[in-house]
């Protein structure tokens, strides 16, 4: 995450979850989606330099189903304070991913595919790819307070099915709720979320 801060000129990100409980049953849909930029990239090869303007899309939606192993007070205070509670779950995560690049050189270069750029003029180059992978994971919440609650998640998946050979993913996160008249619960979160995937297909390395 730093190495993209410190080299992207633009970086933004959005992500959002749905959860639902029914007796010890849980779900969940999640979504998100980053942008980064990078302009006036710069490489030498051999005699040539080569410069970039990059831009990297990427979007993942995940739904899972679980069940939920532990649920018990930590302490015997008041029911709706202190509390743990630990699921594992299955699911499956589709990814989008694209990447567009502009590349001028300084002389004629010829790329891996065979196309070449011409020296002054710039080459389009775009590449995207969507597809599919499962999961199996655990989590764990730690309900602090009536507010406030900590949660741990980690998976893996991929298991070679549609280009995904491996995929693992660790999410540590502190949240605040309030309680909606409704009966459910708003929560804003903060925290760190990784996600490594190794995926190629049709040329599309990821």
């Amino acid at each position: 995450f730093i190495d993209i801060l410190d080299s992207s000129d633009t970086v933004f990100g959005l992500m959002g979850a749905v959860d639902v409980e029914y007796n010890r049953f849980v779900f969940e849909f999640n979504a998100a989606w980053t942008m980064a930029e990078v302009s006036k990239a710069g490489a030498a090869f051999g005699n040539t330099s080569l410069g970039a303007d990059v831009d990297v899309n990427s979007a993942w939606f995940e739904f899972f189903g679980g069940y939920r192993l532990v649920d018990n007070p930590i302490t015997l205070a008041t029911p709706g304070d202190a509390r743990v509670a630990f699921d594992l779950f299955g699911g499956g995560r589709v990814t989008a991913a694209s990447v567009n690049s502009t590349l001028r050189a300084s002389t004629t270069l010829t790329l891996p595919d065979g196309r070449t750029i011409a020296p002054g003029l710039d080459r389009e180059l775009d590449r995207s790819a969507e597809w599919f992978e499962p999961f199996v994971g655990a989590r764990l919440e730690l309900d602090l307070t009536e507010h406030w609650t900590i949660t741990l998640r980690g998976d893996v998946g991929g298991f070679d099915v549609d280009g995904s050979q491996f995929a693992w993913q660790g999410q540590a996160l502190v949240g605040y709720h309030w309680r909606l008249e409704s009966g459910s619960d708003l929560g804003v979160f903060a925290g760190y979320r990784a996600i490594g995937q190794d995926y190629e297909e049709d040329n599309f390395k990821w």
